[in-house]
């Protein structure tokens, strides 16, 4: 029955309530990374309002077995992959051929004015793999510094373990590659033309860091105040009442 999913909610102690990834979790089928970057799960594949005003013009489908490339026949540009959400698939192969790809198909569509969605089934494994791989690149940020950020904007992903190895020898290869450390703490920024976009994203993520813990104070504290109100009457509308709390929060972090 529908109703059983929202008591379930209620049932869960409050810090669970108003964690961001339950939020999105129920409510969302897309997150905004950056400015024209996005990631979304198999509802936001299908969804051409959200193309539209999101001006998406090109989308890296990392499961082309499981999910069409929906809007190609109206124009929309796809980069199709067909990875398997398991240990042993390689995404981030040796010789850096996916990473440059996905690079460059990115970087092409935002620099023309176009948006840029990276699917998966979910929306949580194998597009967050392909997301770090390019904020690595792009920002060069160390991995731990990297997935902070893309909890942030959206704490449903989390990549599985083999995506993270990968990830991990991804990093040792741009370091060394570039021949310098990447970025690994929130206090290292570099202020010049080259990295606008990564001072950008550093002070996105350190404006909400220090926000977070006051917005989750009132948070709590409203959630407190509808459950007392709304318990004595029936289980039904304290569902309904704590999943509007949520929604609003998730949206307040957006």
């Amino acid at each position: 029955m529908p109703w059983l999913q929202n008591v379930y909610y209620v049932q869960c102690p409050f810090p669970q309530l108003l964690l961001p990834s339950l939020q999105s979790v129920m409510f969302e089928s897309f997150w905004v990374v950056a400015d024209g970057l996005f990631v979304g799960n198999r509802d936001s594949s299908e969804d051409w309002t959200f193309f539209r005003e999101n001006k998406v013009t090109r989308v890296i489908n990392c499961c082309g077995n499981a999910l069409d490339n929906y809007w190609e026949f109206q124009g929309i540009e796809y980069l199709t992959y067909t990875w398997l959400d398991t240990y042993s698939q390689v995404i981030l192969d040796d010789d850096d051929v996916v990473a440059k790809e996905i690079f460059d198909f990115i970087e092409e569509a935002i620099d023309s004015g176009g948006g840029v969605l990276v699917q998966s089934f979910r929306g949580q494994s194998r597009s967050c793999c392909v997301l770090a791989a390019y904020l690595m690149r792009k920002c060069r940020w160390g991995l731990r510094k990297t997935l902070d950020f893309l909890s942030f904007k959206c704490r449903a992903l989390r990549p599985n373990p083999g995506f993270y190895h990968q990830l991990m020898a991804y990093e040792e290869h741009l370091e060394t590659e570039s021949g310098e450390t990447h970025s690994r703490s929130w206090d290292e920024v570099e202020v010049c033309d080259s990295r606008f976009d990564e001072l950008v994203l550093h002070n996105t993520y350190m404006n909400h860091r220090r926000l977070a813990k006051p917005d989750m104070q009132v948070a709590s504290k409203l959630m407190s105040m509808i459950l007392a109100d709304c318990w004595s009457n029936n289980i039904a509308t304290a569902a309904f009442c704590t999943s509007h709390v949520c929604m609003a929060m998730s949206h307040h972090g957006r």
